[in-house]
């Protein structure tokens, strides 16, 4: 890893190895004049000498330089370390390689917020912090300023048609978009390069964008399981077990948590996704007839961890909800379904859920208007949902 002045400092060194031309020496002549009169001038008219010298001087220098020397080079930026500067040699689904002064660097993709190619437009760049953000409306917004037929390699075309994709697919996710019109984009990507950096996040994405089609995403999550980076793995085993029990599949779902929740590593995504499948977990074992020990189990770790975590508590309602359904007990399960449509609204799936939910149980508590307001929103909101569909 390195930094742009220490990449500049080799390059400039690398030119005054060579045997240096008559035009070249009276160049540094020159800057040598400049600055002894910068540094030795008294006169009160030269205060500013020795800056306008020194500032002189610097110019003739990077001159001197071959064309290309001072252009921006491409760069990894990791979640938990500096930003590394060189030229990327090679992509894969698990690893960026970048070779940094002459020595090559590997970086797992799970760990890399984002990558920067050489030449790119500024506002590629300014699409993907948005991303990062999850602002996906305003990251449109700097794409549509770019035009597709002015990018200088295959690896920043490709990068533009994965970020376009992507933020129509998570728009589609919540009912801005057409889900479905992601799907060939994303998929294309793949086909034409199936060693693409994106190709665990594209999985993902389709496979969340065909369950939502009310398709069978088992396929594109059973992908993720052969990732390198236990992350991903979690990451394909709780959506594939939430595409399950939503499904009525609780076996198949238990056994996709359970991988999960033995992993061990540490990672904070990975922890992530163990603490949903916790939860979904303990929904599983509604079912089995005891839904009072599974109140308690979803008590305590409503204690244990933090309610920021908006799809983590969304989860945690819903299945507290499902908990006083099962218990006869439509006042409360109103209550926990409401929870998450007031205050964890901004995880799609489980709100959508919720909507679907509120729509029958404000029904059945006499509430007919409120009923239909939950019913609008849901198909409104997420017009694709398996959950739209049911209502």
């Amino acid at each position: 890893m390195t930094d742009p002045d220490s990449k500049r400092t080799t390059s400039i060194s690398s030119v005054f190895r060579e045997p240096l031309p008559m035009t070249t020496i009276r160049t540094l002549s020159a800057c040598r004049d400049c600055l002894t009169f910068g540094f030795t001038s008294r006169h009160p008219r030269n205060r500013f000498a020795r800056s306008f010298a020194a500032a002189l001087a610097l110019i003739m220098v990077f001159s001197l330089l071959p064309i290309g020397t001072l252009q921006a080079q491409d760069r990894i930026f990791p979640a938990d370390d500096a930003t590394a500067i060189g030229k990327i040699t090679s992509r894969t689904p698990d690893e960026i390689r970048i070779d940094v002064r002459g020595k090559e660097q590997v970086y797992p993709v799970a760990e890399v917020l984002k990558v920067v190619f050489d030449g790119e437009p500024r506002g590629l760049d300014r699409a993907r912090d948005f991303v990062l953000q999850e602002q996906y409306d305003q990251a449109i917004d700097e794409l549509k300023k770019i035009n597709p037929a002015e990018l200088n390699s295959d690896a920043v075309k490709e990068d533009f048609s994965f970020y376009v994709s992507y933020c129509r697919a998570k728009l589609g996710m919540l009912g801005k978009d057409d889900p479905a019109a992601a799907v060939p984009p994303l998929l294309r990507i793949i086909r034409n390069n199936p060693n693409t950096h994106h190709a665990h996040a594209i999985n993902s994405t389709v496979g969340q964008l065909a369950a939502l089609l009310g398709r069978d995403p088992t396929s594109f999550y059973a992908k993720l399981a052969s990732a390198r980076a236990a992350s991903v793995r979690a990451e394909g085993a709780w959506l594939l077990g939430r595409y399950n029990l939503y499904a009525g599949q609780v076996a198949k779902a238990r056994s996709a948590f359970e991988t999960v929740t033995k992993l061990s590593d540490t990672s904070e995504k990975t922890q992530k996704y163990k603490r949903l499948c916790e939860v979904n977990l303990a929904r599983c074992d509604i079912d089995k007839g005891n839904p009072l020990a599974v109140l308690d189990t979803l008590g305590k770790l409503a204690t244990k961890y933090d309610s920021s975590e908006q799809e983590l508590f969304a989860h945690l309602s819903n299945a507290r909800g499902a908990c006083y359904q099962k218990l006869g007990k439509p006042d409360q399960a109103l209550v926990r379904f409401l929870q998450t449509d007031l205050m964890f609204f901004t995880a799609p799936q489980p709100h959508a859920e919720a909507l679907s939910e509120l729509s029958g149980l404000w029904k059945q508590a006499g509430e007919p208007s409120r009923a239909a307001d939950a019913r609008k929103r849901l198909q409104e909101l997420y017009p694709s949902s398996q959950f739209a569909k049911q209502n």
